[in-house]
């Protein structure tokens, strides 16, 4: 174990490139560049196509994927911590061109594929080719929902100026953004991360004023915003055209290899549990003495005794130590991920919102981004992230062409990680403590379930305007609010919503990625079937967990659900995970009975 003393908040990018002038940087870029041409001369050949061609095809786009990410995550990565960084966001566009091209010669690849009749025949003969079944199999499928290839390379040419571009500016709008505010009869200036932070802030007053202060920031660049959202979906509409959707929805639900029976028995069981939910944040309004329900901006406001305020290097021996209680090398994964810097913690200026995991595959290592501020709710933000990097790790002998796993069952590893940290901070804690944690719980619960859910009821809004017209910013918030007030119903003061959560989220604003909400959910609620079983069988478990997880590049969602013997399109299964929920609920509800803070 490293010494403490050596623990840096700041991410290593070394490993990449020492900089933007390191000759390899330079070097590997023009790499890729050749390897995608390579590529590209082999998928234009008029010679019949056989299983070493294939296989050859194949190499060629592992090879140049491999270089793509070590040179474009550089990129990405630079950008996250220092939005302005001026070569980053010059080489950003190279970047962006040569995954626009590994995505249209992904399409030429497939379309070969989609002309044979022997593929299964061609894979038998082959052992080289086994590794890339899954692939080739789903070619057939996804040449169904295929543009002409001209209009496919058209769309990606112009995504670089169109989405990417508006994207691009969205981000640099968030993450340049210094917005004034009051706190502790103190004037200040920060970063809209460390504003939204604030949120779960143990005094009352600097929550108001964080929330107040966010809500007026939003309106000084809340058009060029709405052009951006209204711009990223509007595109997409018109995309799905050409690719024979009938709706977004349709499209996003193939990308994250799930049906849309399992999408509608999921959100029945959510719609049906609403009221519970509703009665703890009732209970969570009345303890902190509301009487209209309970203020957006106590929503996330700590209730009980905070067990602790947490420095890095305190994060570090707590996750450590809870996950070598869990599993010794999950424990000494997530020890290592601490130890080798692979965590920009804090927040800054020109740091973006948000938290997230990056794959480095060439490494074998991931990078993980968050603005860290000591709560015990940053300490399950590292964990779920790390458990995206675990999940990566058990898909280092996947081909990078195939590792592509669906988001649904990307989140589960993260959100099972925050069930370990969870469960474990209950048994240690104290009565006073255990309010508070039990709070904490399921305050993300409900982050994930009601307010993810509002988030799908806004965006599915959203497209079914945006058919007809661009959206203002008035009316991206007059959506929101509707969505909001949908699904927290009265449990929720009116007077203090949140209309502007459409311009603080980033995931509203990925290209080619929408209604990245739903599977949030579907993460949590896997990810709490997959933890009761491990509690009824922990010896066998973590063998289980990662085979699940090192198989989720080869199939789709019933299939990857199967393997854990569970049926995803039974309501019952919805109804069991959440009654996991409903139980803390219970417990909070009877155990703040007649309590006052």
């Amino acid at each position: 174990m490293v010494s403490t003393q050596k623990l840096n908040p700041n991410w290593d990018l070394s490993k990449l490139y020492s900089s933007f002038e390191d000759p390899h940087f330079t070097l590997e870029l023009s790499l890729a560049e050749s390897e995608f041409s390579k590529l590209e001369n082999l998928l234009l050949e008029d010679s019949p196509p056989s299983s070493s061609y294939f296989f050859k095809c194949l190499q060629h786009m592992d090879s140049a994927l491999l270089l793509l990410s070590k040179v474009s995550s550089f990129v990405n990565l630079t950008l996250m911590v220092d939005s302005h960084h001026n070569k980053a966001l010059q080489y950003s566009n190279k970047t962006s061109a040569l995954e626009a091209t590994s995505r249209q010669l992904l399409i030429l690849l497939e379309n070969k594929v989609s002309t044979l009749d022997n593929i299964e025949k061609l894979i038998a003969e082959d052992n080289n080719l086994l590794p890339y079944s899954y692939i080739l199999k789903e070619s057939r499928k996804s040449c169904e929902h295929r543009a002409p290839i001209i209009i496919e390379n058209a769309v990606s040419q112009m995504q670089l100026t169109g989405s990417s571009a508006w994207q691009g500016l969205r981000n640099a709008l968030d993450g340049g953004i210094m917005i004034p505010v009051t706190l502790n009869n103190k004037q200040d200036k920060l970063p809209l991360s460390a504003i939204r932070a604030l949120a779960r802030d143990p005094n009352r007053e600097n929550r108001l004023a964080a929330y107040r202060a966010e809500l007026e920031s939003y309106k000084t660049y809340e058009v060029p915003m709405a052009a951006c959202l209204s711009a990223i979906k509007g595109e997409a509409l018109t995309t799905i055209k050409w690719r024979n959707y009938e709706t977004v929805l349709d499209y996003m639900l193939d990308i994250n290899k799930m049906d849309m029976q399992t999408l509608n028995v999921m959100l029945d069981s959510i719609e049906e549990h609403l009221p519970i939910f509703r009665s703890y944040l009732k209970t969570k309004a009345r303890l902190l003495g509301h009487k209209n329900g309970l203020p957006w901006y106590d929503l996330l406001a700590p209730v009980g005794q905070n067990p602790r305020t947490f420095t890095y290097k305190e994060a570090y021996h707590y996750l450590t130590d809870i996950f070598t209680s869990f599993d010794k090398k999950m424990g000494s994964f997530i020890g290592y991920a601490f130890e080798n810097r692979w965590i920009d913690a804090l927040t800054k200026e020109g740091k973006i919102g948000g938290a997230l995991c990056a794959d480095l595959p060439s490494l074998k290592e991931n990078r993980v981004f968050l603005n860290f501020c000591g709560s015990y709710s940053d300490i399950r933000t590292i964990a779920h992230e790390l458990g995206h990097a675990f999940h990566s790790r058990c898909l280092d002998e996947v081909p990078l062409v195939m590792r592509d796993a669906p988001t649904p069952i990307c989140e589960t590893a993260s959100l099972f990680n925050e069930t370990v940290v969870q469960e474990h901070a209950l048994l240690n804690a104290s009565p006073q403590e255990k309010v508070f944690l039990l709070e904490a719980g399921l305050s993300e619960a409900t982050q994930t379930v009601v307010d993810i859910y509002s988030r799908f009821l806004f965006e599915k809004e959203v497209f079914g305007r945006r058919k007809s017209h661009s959206l203002s910013a008035d009316e991206l918030c007059e959506i929101m609010l509707n969505a909001q007030k949908k699904a927290y119903g009265d449990a929720l003061d009116q007077n203090y919503l949140h209309p502007y959560m459409w311009m603080c989220k980033v995931h509203y604003y990925i290209p080619d990625f929408h209604y990245y909400n739903f599977p949030y959910i579907f993460g949590m609620l896997f990810a709490k079937g997959l933890y009761a079983r491990y509690k009824l069988s922990p010896k066998n478990f973590m063998k289980e967990y990662t085979d699940l997880l090192g198989a989720t590049c080869s199939n789709d969602m019933v299939g990857i659900a199967t393997k854990a013997e569970i049926d995803i399109h039974s309501k019952t299964f919805w109804d069991s995970s959440l009654a996991m929920i409903v139980e803390d609920i219970s417990r909070f509800n009877e155990t703040c009975s007649g309590i006052q803070l």
